[in-house]
């Protein structure tokens, strides 16, 4: 009897985890993506801790930090090796979606220009996309284009465009998979 009421005076006096004792670091998901992530922190209790993840669509996790999630609610439920007991939840929110039409000329660098056949290319996409680089001249008719494949985020990419053509003005064109358009215009020197 004696043990049971010192392990029990040991439940009640020992430092446990409760609330404002953990805390979660929220990585936003990118748009349509399944890439957002919560870091758990825990700064009380008594190791070994019970962890139990839920969240959307019928999701559970048993690990301290989760990744590749969904948006939505996700809540902890943390116990320590004394019995003390904390509950947090926390939001994964997912970047809004940010198409071709978002962007403008002003957010494309196209370097150098004038080019003579190697053009660089650096701009944002909301998006992991499909993109296709149009290369017009000044009567409308397409002399290159190259399609590329661009995550999310801030790009940057190398074009190399063939000079079978003569030197002059050409039009860029940026299509995205819905045929948005975007367009910039760049000299090309021989």
């Amino acid at each position: 009897m004696k043990k049971i009421i010192m392990i029990s005076a040991a439940c009640f006096l020992t430092a446990h985890v409760f609330a404002d004792d953990i805390e979660a670091t929220v990585t936003t998901a990118a748009y349509g993506e399944n890439n957002g992530t919560i870091t758990l922190s825990i700064t009380a209790g008594v190791a070994p801790y019970s962890i139990v993840w839920t969240g959307p669509d019928g999701f559970t996790s048993t690990e301290e930090d989760i990744t590749n999630l969904v948006p939505g609610e996700y809540c902890v439920l943390v116990n320590d090796f004394y019995c003390g007991t904390a509950e947090l939840c926390v939001t994964v929110e997912e970047e809004p979606y940010v198409s071709i039409d978002h962007i403008t000329s002003d957010n494309i660098q196209v370097y150098p220009n004038p080019f003579s056949c190697q053009l660089r290319i650096s701009m944002h996409t909301g998006r992991a996309d499909e993109y296709v680089f149009h290369f017009s001249d000044d009567t409308g008719k397409e002399i290159y284009s190259e399609k590329h494949y661009l995550p999310a985020g801030e790009n940057n990419l190398q074009i190399n465009v063939p000079e079978t053509h003569v030197s002059g003005n050409l039009v860029l064109r940026i299509t995205d998979n819905g045929d948005k358009a975007i367009t910039k215009q760049i000299l090309h020197i021989k």
